[in-house]
């Protein structure tokens, strides 16, 4: 899934671990590249290296958005495996009709170098109501809140694929975070996990539509 490709397991290195150590090893590595890593649940930031103490989206008057309370770690002082071990125990996890450890919280980490950066982006998966196995109004709230942001952002997308103007990224969280990537300032690559079973057909289907958009 997801999930497993981004942060990989105990035998084996996600693709999050693989970037972090081809920049450091990189001729072009900068003792002042930092590490920030953000989780989007319930449409509220949380800092996933800081005990997921509240992350504040702040825009200034010329646009950029600020992280107002996230901690930076500069690439050359930690550890990555610990980093990505404490990701997976800060990451907010529940049971979905797919899964029984399934992300709840979308998780981004920026990897800033100088003014250059990149997001590496884990979303949570979503699923129809009619298949949910919520079990209680706060499990019913975390899979609305992921429906809801996954709409905001294929709305986002939507606008930039047909030039307009307005681009309604201030609707969500996770869209408001992404801002730079509607405005080309950046380039985007998905990674879409879909299910080989007949079963899921429609929402595989479903997946692909969305990426193609």
């Amino acid at each position: 899934g997801k999930t497993h490709t981004t942060l990989g397991t105990e035998k084996e290195i996600g693709f999050l671990e693989y970037v972090l150590q081809n920049v450091v090893k990189s001729s072009k590595f900068d003792k002042t590249t930092f590490l920030v890593g953000v989780q989007i649940y319930n449409n509220k930031c949380f800092d996933v290296f800081n005990n997921n103490n509240n992350v504040y989206q702040c825009e200034d008057a010329a646009g950029k958005i600020h992280l107002r309370n996230s901690v930076r770690h500069h690439l050359d002082e930690i550890n990555i495996r610990d980093v990505i071990h404490n990701v997976k125990e800060m990451r907010m996890n529940g049971i979905s009709s797919e899964n029984a450890a399934s992300s709840r919280s979308h998780l981004l980490i920026q990897l800033w170098s100088k003014k250059c950066f990149l997001n590496i982006l884990d979303m949570a998966g979503s699923e129809k109501a009619s298949k949910s196995i919520c079990k209680n109004r706060r499990e019913m709230m975390e899979n609305a809140k992921i429906n809801e942001s996954i709409l905001a952002l294929k709305e986002c997308i939507r606008a930039v694929k047909m030039g307009k103007k307005y681009v309604p990224y201030r609707h969500n969280n996770l869209t408001k975070i992404l801002k730079d990537v509607f405005f080309g300032r950046g380039m985007s690559y998905i990674m879409a996990t879909v299910s080989p079973e007949q079963r899921n057909v429609k929402e595989s289907i479903n997946t692909l539509s969305y990426i193609s958009d």
